[in-house]
């Protein structure tokens, strides 16, 4: 027990007492709350340049109504779109659109839109610019320009547009879960983000560590320290406590970008209105998050403890790392089926498979908190599947740490299992 406890404690301050380590727990929020809301935050505050745009006007009526209905605005207070009128006649409209297209390309103008005679039965407007990326401008003319045409077309049935809204005002619903201590108000956005950002945390946090455990074990075969381990310590003592301190070193880690998150994550809620995520952060969710973070990290470690102990360098580690990853992120390639229903029989199905219970379980917990007996069923499962697994490594690990050279084929280790 002595060997246990102190190979536990060199592998825990081996890790926490690291640079990386104390910049990791400030950073892992930073990086993860940046990927999420990072865009979120740029497309509200994102400032739209000013648009020179001219206008062949072919209807005779659009112009105007154009020019007076697109307001717009800058932050800075400018009009955010400049419309002029192109004159032109039948004999000249080719050369105008020539002149135009020129002035484009030597950035006099940004942009020219040529609105056909027969826009009112449906002939499109074509607009001509030297970015096709602006889909902001283009919606905006758009559906500015369709306006405009509906309007007329009321006009002339006699039908005014402020009537036709007021009968066409649409009303949004406000989303309330229900749950058994009463309802909370939430929406689809922040359940969606929160379930991401506990699933990447899991993710990161044991494929991080299982990588550093494999490589650890890969170097001290290399440089046979792991001989010098094993005359003071039994294989099975060394494996153990290299798992228990870096899942103690991970835990801590978690527990610190937690308290990290909690204190400086407030103003970026309030400041992308997302008030409501303290109703997602629920206890059940929370104990959940916690418990299949431990059986998760404790079955992958057993994974990556074998591809330690039959790998000879870090690139075999690398190479046989991808279907562990693929595994991992199943959940967030298939998180919308899951927000859509997550108490699909499929999905329950995924959800019972030992390498996607973690992940998988803390998405539909954030959407839908499965019956008890499920949940049960997947710790139970979970619970077995890493005694297994940390039986089948540890028959692995005591002969693969004293291996060399070739990687093993897969007979070699079937005779590695059976070894007394």
């Amino acid at each position: 027990m002595r060997n246990l406890w102190v190979v536990t404690k060199k592998e825990f301050l081996g890790m926490v007492r690291t640079k990386g380590f104390v910049i990791g727990i400030f950073l892992g929020p930073l990086i993860l709350g940046a990927f999420m809301f990072l865009p979120a935050f740029l497309a509200r505050k994102s400032q739209q340049p000013q648009l020179r745009m001219a206008v062949i006007d072919q209807s005779g009526w659009l112009y105007g109504k154009l020019d007076s209905t697109l307001v717009d605005t800058l932050p800075n207070g400018r009009k955010a779109y400049i419309l002029s009128q192109q004159d032109y006649d039948s004999e000249t409209f080719l050369r105008e659109t020539e002149i135009l297209r020129a002035k484009v390309l030597k950035k006099e103008l940004d942009a020219y839109l040529i609105i056909p005679s027969g826009i009112d039965t449906g002939a499109p407007p074509e607009y001509f610019a030297r970015s096709a990326g602006n889909v902001v401008t283009q919606s905006r003319l758009e559906n500015r320009i369709n306006d405009l045409i509906i309007a007329r077309r009321l006009e002339k049935q006699g039908v005014t547009v402020a009537n036709l809204k007021s009968l066409l005002s649409e009303v949004g619903i406000e989303l309330r879960q229900v749950t058994e201590k009463g309802t909370a108000k939430t929406s689809f956005l922040t359940v969606y983000l929160t379930s991401f950002f506990l699933v990447m945390i899991l993710f990161s946090t044991v494929l991080g560590y299982g990588q550093h455990l494999a490589r650890s074990i890969v170097e001290e075969k290399n440089t046979r320290i792991i001989e010098v381990l094993t005359s003071s310590a039994t294989p099975f003592q060394l494996l153990m406590g290299k798992t228990i301190g870096l899942g103690a070193a991970a835990l801590t880690a978690v527990l610190g970008m937690f308290l990290f998150g909690f204190l400086f994550g407030a103003p970026l809620v309030r400041m992308l209105e997302m008030e409501n995520i303290k109703n997602v952060f629920n206890p059940t969710l929370l104990v959940n998050f916690v418990i299949y973070l431990l059986l998760g990290y404790f079955f992958f470690m057993s994974i990556f403890t074998i591809l330690g102990a039959i790998s000879n360098s870090d690139q075999e580690v690398q190479s046989m790392v991808a279907p562990i990853v693929w595994m991992m992120i199943l959940p967030l390639i298939v998180g919308f089926l899951v927000a859509q229903n997550p108490n699909a029989s499929w999905i329950t199905v995924l959800s019972l498979i030992p390498f996607f219970t973690p992940t998988l379980m803390v998405m539909r917990i954030s959407y839908l908190p499965p019956s008890w007996p499920e949940l049960a069923a997947s710790y139970v499962i979970m619970v077995l599947s890493i005694l297994a697994m940390g039986w089948l490594a540890a028959k692995i690990f005591r002969v693969g740490i004293l291996m060399y050279g070739k990687r093993p084929t897969l007979p070699e280790l079937v005779r590695w299992v059976r070894y007394r």
